[in-house]
């Protein structure tokens, strides 16, 4: 819940039930107070307070209520749903002195433009987070195909340099050969080594 009572009361109501109003959550209590106002989905006026506080403390701290309520000020109080298309998804509540049952209808203007308000920047957040979720999806995809790119390259690299180096050996072999040829037809040391120079030589090597 989001609470605009003033700091020092708040604080000594905190130390008086040791509770953090900080994202403090209680549940609905079925056939109460905020259960039928959620489910009837009007506003509700009312003059009742400590019955009120009591629901949204553990029942052990229920008996303070009626002195929370006097730290905080709160002798009346208006409750307007907080309502989208049909659906109520919690209350706002308006607390103090010298409320009517007359405010209650600006209450519930009040209650329903912030009811937009929150579904409007729910909407929002969640297409931020989808979005988001799709541009991680991209980026982690797009990293996926570029490291496959890279490793179908090095493989392809690895295969060039594996038929160059047997096209090198087979152009080497047969270099080989024809030297052991010219040698055989060699009539003295000058031709042999000639020989075997020129097909070492034809095959790029020295």
């Amino acid at each position: 819940p989001y609470m605009t009572f003033e700091g020092t009361p708040l604080r000594v109501a905190e130390k008086l039930v040791g509770l953090s109003a900080r994202n403090y959550r209680f549940a609905l209590e079925p056939g109460g107070f905020f259960q039928r106002t959620v489910a009837q989905a009007t506003t509700v006026y009312t003059d009742e307070i400590a019955g009120s506080v009591a629901e949204t403390l553990p029942e052990p701290l229920r008996p303070q209520a009626a002195r929370i309520a006097s730290m905080l000020g709160m002798e009346q109080a208006i409750f307007g749903p907080l309502t989208v298309k049909g659906e109520t998804f919690g209350l706002l509540a308006v607390v103090g002195k010298g409320l009517r049952e007359a405010d209650a209808t600006a209450v519930q203007a009040f209650a329903n433009g912030t009811a937009v308000a929150l579904t409007n920047a729910r909407l929002y957040q969640e297409v931020r987070d989808s979005a988001a979720g799709l541009e991680r999806r991209v980026a982690e995809r797009t990293e996926a195909l570029e490291s496959e790119v890279a490793e179908r390259l090095r493989v392809e690299a690895g295969l060039r340099r594996a038929q160059a180096c047997a096209i090198s050996s087979n152009r080497f072999l047969l270099a080989l050969s024809r030297a052991a040829e010219a040698v055989q037809r060699a009539a003295n040391p000058d031709e042999v080594y000639r020989a075997i120079g020129d097909q070492v030589e034809s095959a790029g090597y020295h």
